[in-house]
């Protein structure tokens, strides 16, 4: 290739491994996102809990249409409350990723100077 060791060093260290942490990164959020189901429970936040519903039937009666509605109400704020802790795991899991991920990149980056403070604190010790 033509370069010398150094160089090649500094480009796989500062170039090519960050690209591939930032691409694992990457995949462990989609993979979070997915496993949680964040865009799907988003979108159906108030859908019927297992999609518990009651139907009107035919005809108008008065008490059966208050108690199918209160039930249907009741299946609807069931699944909010049940998806909303999902929910609410699923971030505390993205947050973790990210606090976790950005540690990782941000420790391989310094990773060089935290190993010639070792070094240099080895020989502090031992001379």
């Amino acid at each position: 290739m033509g370069s010398n060791i150094i160089s090649q060093y500094l480009v796989w260290q500062f170039l090519d491994v960050p690209r591939q942490l930032f691409s694992v990164w990457r995949n462990f959020l989609l993979f979070v996102v997915n496993y949680f189901s964040l865009p799907s429970l988003l979108k159906t936040f108030f859908a019927p809990w297992k999609k518990y519903e009651w139907s009107y039937g035919q005809g108008f009666d008065a008490k059966r249409y208050l108690e199918v509605f209160f039930s249907n109400l009741m299946s609807r704020v069931l699944g909010a409350i049940v998806r909303s802790f999902i929910v609410i795991a699923g971030l505390i899991a993205v947050i973790v990723v990210i606090l976790l991920g950005s540690i990782i990149f941000i420790g391989w980056l310094f990773l060089p100077l935290i190993l010639l403070a070792g070094f240099l604190f080895g020989l502090k010790i031992i001379f």
